[in-house]
């Protein structure tokens, strides 16, 4: 039974390492006008693209009522 719990044990800790995968982010910058798509792997963040939104004439900063897609 000792066997068997460490056997199981090990395939757990191995597999973990093979499901680490990197996360995205959306992170808005009102100042600049701007997206950043960021993207996380666990140990450290990197900017991956900027997206620019432009001006609204109306509004001295943007982007402003950015929501997030349930997909």
């Amino acid at each position: 039974m000792k066997r068997l719990f460490q056997l199981v044990l090990i395939i757990i800790i191995g597999a973990s390492g093979l499901s680490a995968k990197d996360y995205y982010i959306y992170c808005t910058a009102e100042s600049e006008d701007e997206v950043a798509l960021i993207r996380f792997d666990g140990k450290t963040a990197h900017v991956e693209k900027r997206i620019s939104v432009g001006v609204w004439p109306v509004e001295i900063e943007g982007p402003h009522g950015i929501t997030v897609s349930p997909d």
